[in-house]
Order: C-alpha cells, then sequence, then structure tokens
C-alpha cells in the first residue's frame, strides 16, 4: 500500500534557521531516503523538465508516492567502478512530483555515483510564492534554509521539502539532470535505496530513511 515519503530536519541551527538531508539517490534503479539517503532511482525522463501532462494523478502540490518493493525489484544492484564494489539496495519505489528549489553538483567520494542533490519543494513549497518569506541554500550534502514568516511552520517546510541526492541511471539522465533550474517542475520515479561502497578492506554507507518522523544525522528506519 502507498505511503508517504519521509522527511526530516538534520539539525537545527536556531530559530528559524535549519539544516535538512534528504537523501534521494535517482539512478532509474533505486529510490528514498532522509537524514541519511534517499535512495532514488529515476526511470525515464528525456529533456523533460516539467510534469508531464499525462501525469495527472500526481502533481506538485501533491505528497510523493511511497511503496514497498517486491520481487525482482527487491534485488541488490553490485557494480564494479573505479576499483571500488557499488551496492545499492532498493528499499521502496517512489514518485515525486516537484519544485526545484536547487540544483548542486558535488566533488566527493560518493559523486562518481551520486553526481548532484536536487532539492525538491511539494505541497505549498511546490509555489514560488513561498521563497518570499523562505530562502535555500545547498551545501555540504545538505539543504539549508531560513524563514521569517508564521504562515509556515518547521515542521511543515520538512515535512515539504527534500535535499535528494541523484544517481542517474545513464547519461541521458545525467545530462538531464544537469540542465534543471531552480522552480522548475519536475516528476520524478524510482527506487528509496540503501547505498554501500567497498574499497578493499574499507566499507561506506549510507542507509535510507522510510520514515518522516525521523531527525538527526543518519536517522533510519
Amino acid at each position: 500500500m502507498a505511503t508517504n515519503a519521509p522527511i526530516n530536519a538534520n539539525t537545527v541551527k536556531s530559530g528559524r534557521d535549519v539544516f535538512v538531508d534528504f537523501f534521494l539517490v535517482v539512478v532509474i534503479l533505486a529510490i528514498l531516503s532522509l537524514a541519511a539517503i534517499l535512495g532514488f532511482l529515476l526511470l525515464s525522463r528525456s529533456r523533460s523538465t516539467i510534469v508531464p501532462q499525462d501525469i495527472s494523478f500526481l502533481q506538485p502540490t501533491d505528497d510523493p508516492i511511497q511503496s514497498s518493493v517486491t520481487d525482482e525489484a527487491a534485488n541488490p544492484v553490485v557494480w564494479e567502478e573505479n576499483g571500488m564494489t557499488w551496492t545499492i539496495q532498493p528499499q521502496a519505489s517512489y514518485q515525486i512530483a516537484a519544485r526545484v528549489l536547487g540544483n548542486k553538483r558535488y566533488y566527493d567520494w560518493q559523486s562518481g555515483v551520486v553526481p548532484r542533490d536536487l532539492a525538491l519543494g511539494w505541497g505549498d513549497m511546490s509555489e514560488p510564492s513561498v521563497d518570499e518569506w523562505i530562502h535555500w541554500e545547498q551545501f555540504d550534502r545538505l539543504y539549508h534554509y531560513e524563514w521569517n514568516n508564521g504562515a509556515y511552520s518547521r515542521g511543515y517546510i520538512t515535512g515539504h521539502s527534500a535535499n535528494v541526492h541523484i544517481i542517474p541511471a545513464t547519461d541521458n539522465l545525467d545530462e538531464a539532470l544537469r540542465q534543471v533550474e531552480k522552480n522548475e517542475l519536475v516528476y520524478l520515479e524510482g527506487y528509496l535505496v540503501d547505498l554501500q561502497v567497498r574499497d578493499g578492506s574499507r566499507v561506506g554507507h549510507v542507509n535510507t530513511s522510510l520514515s518522516r518522523e525521523d531527525t538527526g544525522a543518519g536517522a533510519k528506519c
């Protein structure tokens, strides 16, 4: 049965100054995580950065849709790259229509597989007019926002926005994602996943969150 996707505040700095981490790995195979990783597999996109007109069942004002994975979709995906072994373990299927709050390229240990993050907003956060009161930034694989209007609580903002760590499954998807700009509307679908990398005896991993109640760095279900 479909459920809403999770979202979290990673670190609350003070008052109306908040850092949030929503790890959504987009690889055309894996999806969703918050506070740790939102493994998201972006399944099909041409250049489209606008929500397709035929996707009438899911709009940016709607909550994301999350469902359990079964059968072959639950099998891990393993591959070798640059002398390292990468494993993606799908945890849930995921669909989201949202406004792009930011698109940032990274160059770190995971950037060969997770090259960029999209900060996304849905519900009221899909309306550009909220930027009159809310300022968004992305850095250190987090997104940060400041707000100064009582119309939206911290809980609503963090519950309707996410920093999505994206793994494009193909070069075409990578190119499409590279061209996505702030305030464009996007539709993404894939899987929330756990991500692991093994380099000899060293192992790094980030696990997806499946609950919106998770908080803090590394939160997971």
